[in-house]
């Protein structure tokens, strides 16, 4: 079992410490998966849904949380959405009174911290705290895959129970790792009660038994992704306060100048400073623009669903920050 080394075990064994620190979840357990964020999402579903026609309630501020609300009629659930115009915040007023007014109790409540194709940042500590006062037994999850390392988001103080990211995005490597958080209420509910979706291999039960036996994941991980992570973590954990903000300056920097050409927000109110997704001028392409971006050398993305030629996603990574001015120059000589 070369795959798992003392050398391996102890790297993620670190990367596990890290991640709880980052998330500010002490007594959370992780699972590593060779998998996209999509995969977590599901194995969410599959682990804590125990039979046909389980409530579960969808916060829905984009495509992302239309993925999860389909996987969720998949699997046979009785859903609630909660659901504004793309581009529009959720009232959390109006959430609170639906929570009041439904008899049957949410099973799991699934928010994005951010979606990437709308570029809405939810407030997950409202969220939260709704959740665990008008549905205590409800279990909050969270898909993290773009906003964690990317804005403050700490399970415990918002009330989060699961959590789920990848190794993309802030963490600035190739996608292949997937990463699951899993605080004790999770846990309990998971351990107590067997899988109504019996699941392969994201099997959550099996995984967390194998790791307390054995020490290591049933399956074999993507390991350069494992290290690579853990030198990113320390990379951000030593600049965490200072990191989060310089994010956020940044985002606001470049759409400043990309409003001044003419663009305009398309979330004015709660934008993830992980991308910006910008409606085009005028009566302007996307995709045509997006060409013209790639022509001056630079990758931007076209939107997602029903905005998909209407606006154009840019991304505020580390990995693309020296990029900034460059990408400026190319939008100033393409709209001129």
């Amino acid at each position: 079992m070369h795959h798992f080394s003392k050398e391996y075990q102890k790297c993620a064994e670190e990367v596990r410490e890290k991640l709880r620190k980052l998330f500010g979840a002490p007594n959370a357990e992780v699972l590593f998966f060779s998998a996209a964020g999509s995969n977590m999402m599901e194995a969410v579903l599959t682990n804590f849904l125990e039979r046909i026609n389980d409530v579960v309630g969808v916060i829905n501020t984009g495509s992302f949380a239309d993925r999860w609300r389909t996987m969720a009629t998949q699997h046979n659930a009785e859903i609630f959405e909660y659901k504004k115009l793309w581009g529009l915040t959720y009232s959390y007023s109006d959430l609170e009174l639906l929570l009041d007014v439904l008899a049957a109790r949410p099973k799991l409540l699934l928010a994005q911290a951010a979606d990437t194709s709308t570029g809405i940042r939810n407030d997950l500590k409202i969220l939260g705290r709704l959740a665990r006062a008008r549905s205590p037994a409800t279990l909050f999850a969270v898909d993290a895959v773009l906003e964690g390392g990317i804005s403050k988001i700490k399970m415990d103080e918002d009330d989060i129970d699961i959590l789920i990211g990848a190794s993309q995005k802030a963490f600035a490597l190739p996608p292949g790792l997937a990463y699951i958080l899993l605080n004790p209420r999770a846990r309990k509910v998971l351990m107590e009660k067997p899988l109504g979706f019996p699941a392969w291999p994201f099997n959550f039960q099996q995984e967390l038994k194998f790791l307390k036996e054995c020490g290591r994941p049933r399956f074999t991980p993507p390991i350069d992704h494992v290290a690579g992570l853990n030198a990113v973590l320390d990379y951000i954990l030593e600049r965490e306060s200072n990191w989060y903000l310089q994010h956020k300056l940044r985002a606001a920097t470049l759409r400043r100048e990309l409003v001044q050409l003419g663009f305009a927000l398309f979330t004015a109110d709660t934008p993830t400073n992980g991308l910006s997704v910008l409606s085009v001028p005028g009566d302007q392409n996307s995709q045509e623009i997006a060409a013209q971006v790639l022509r001056e050398g630079y990758l931007i993305a076209q939107g997602l669903g029903p905005i998909e030629n209407s606006t154009i996603r840019i991304a505020h990574f580390e990995g693309t920050r020296e990029y900034d001015e460059g990408l400026l120059t190319a939008f100033r000589k393409i709209l001129r």
